[in-house]
């Protein structure tokens, strides 16, 4: 991954957008929402959200649907968590009205405040971090 003619991360496509090293390789690689969660910030990538809570999955993540639009064959919608939105793509239409909605973001990549990588945990040694934000 290349930005402004600096070489930021070297791997195969999928190493790269499944851990991307930094937090700026994980928005030249699609990550649309980053989350507070504890002393970490969680990369949400739109195509890895999936509906419902799942926390031996990812970091379930509660809100309000703000906007949602087609997509292709599917939906893409806005969530506010807390002060932050994040985008995510499903199959189905999300509810549109006031109440909570609460999807998981499979297996995110969480970052230091300087924008760093924290270290990927893996499913053998257990997450290495907080698993959900409300």
């Amino acid at each position: 991954m290349i930005d402004h003619g600096e070489l930021l991360q070297v791997g195969e496509p999928n190493e790269v957008v499944l851990h991307p090293v930094s937090r700026r390789v994980a928005e030249l690689v699609g990550y649309l929402g980053f989350v507070p969660n504890g002393n970490a910030v969680a990369g949400v990538h739109p195509e890895r959200v999936i509906a419902g809570a799942f926390a031996d999955r990812g970091l379930v993540l509660a809100g309000v649907v703000a906007a949602c639009r087609p997509a292709g064959a599917g939906w893409e919608a806005d969530l506010r968590v807390g002060e932050e939105m994040i985008t995510f793509h499903l199959p189905d239409k999300p509810p549109t009205s006031d109440g909570e909605f609460v999807v998981t973001a499979l297996d995110p990549q969480y970052f230091r405040p300087d924008g760093g990588a924290l270290p990927h945990a893996s499913a053998e040694s257990g997450p290495a971090k907080p698993r959900s934000t409300v």
